[in-house]
């Protein structure tokens, strides 16, 4: 996703800076490299306060997380770090500095069954953590803020190990596939209608179209079965899958029907169908 959007608005003429640590892999924005400033940040707030002051942005947007579907006791340190301790590093920096817009990222999965708040895991209730730092700071500073909440997000060049990828690898070794039933829905939405998103946001807050918080939802409306979704891959594809239904039991609460409680982003569409998404991955 940051890859993405980064190539999308180095294209669209924007100046962009983009805050790493000393151990992430670059190798991603490697066809960007020469048209972005990039920030190593040490882990202090001060560093951040002292980078943010220099690059005066318009706009932040704040894409760190860790995603961990279910957690180990060792994990709940870097969940934190990661998902809350980060993004408040940079929201302090933003609020010293006088900086007006920030684009967050937020997950269905803060909704478990339907609720206005029920987190499906740690991870889930880490960004709805977050989300709650994120008000204090538009209440008490000039800061406004939108939360976008991401569905299923796919499309080609996609390093994580998620279901579109186990998919073509189990097509590329001939392998049978457990599964679980197959009747938990997914609403898929490719990578470029998510960037689309994006921007439309950004472009909501410089236009001061946008109230001090707001919260949207990036989805089609249009889910679809697991089974249906790999039916359709096949036919994307032209191959069949191995698939053993009803192999593996369904996740601890597992969203079967995505909420559908939060409004979608005025002014966003998405534009590639799943059928045609497919066949780029």
């Amino acid at each position: 996703m940051g890859r993405n959007l980064t190539e999308r608005l180095v294209k669209n003429g924007w100046d962009i800076s983009v805050i790493t640590r000393g151990t992430s892999f670059l190798g991603p924005l490697e066809s960007v490299k020469s048209n972005i400033n990039i920030f190593c940040h040490d882990s202090t707030t001060e560093s951040l306060c002292s980078f943010l002051d220099k690059a005066r942005p318009d706009i932040i947007f704040h894409l760190a997380s860790l995603f961990l579907s279910s957690h180990k006791t060792e994990d709940v340190e870097p969940l934190i770090r990661s998902n809350i301790l980060f993004g408040t590093q940079v929201l302090e920096a933003a609020a010293k500095t006088g900086i007006g817009g920030f684009v967050n990222v937020g997950t269905y999965w803060q909704h478990f069954d339907n609720a206005d708040y029920n987190p499906v895991c740690l991870y889930a209730a880490s960004k709805q953590a977050f989300v709650d730092i994120l008000r204090f700071y538009v209440e008490t500073t000039s800061l406004k803020a939108i939360t976008l909440e991401l569905y299923d997000t796919y499309g080609p060049g996609d390093p994580r190990p998620k279901l579109l990828n186990i998919l073509k690898n189990a097509a590329q070794k001939k392998q049978a596939l457990d599964m679980s039933a197959g009747e938990q829905k997914l609403d898929m939405v490719y990578i470029d209608d998510v960037i689309d998103a994006f921007v439309i946001a950004a472009k909501r807050l410089t236009n001061n179209k946008a109230e001090k918080y707001e919260t949207f939802g990036v989805y089609s409306g249009k889910p679809m079965t697991l089974r249906q979704i790999v039916a359709e891959f096949e036919r994307a594809k032209d191959l069949t899958l191995n698939i053993q239904w009803g192999k593996r039991p369904y996740r601890d609460r597992e969203i079967m029907t995505p909420p559908n409680r939060t409004k979608k982003l005025i002014g966003w569409e998405p534009k590639v169908s799943l059928q045609q998404g497919l066949k780029n991955v």
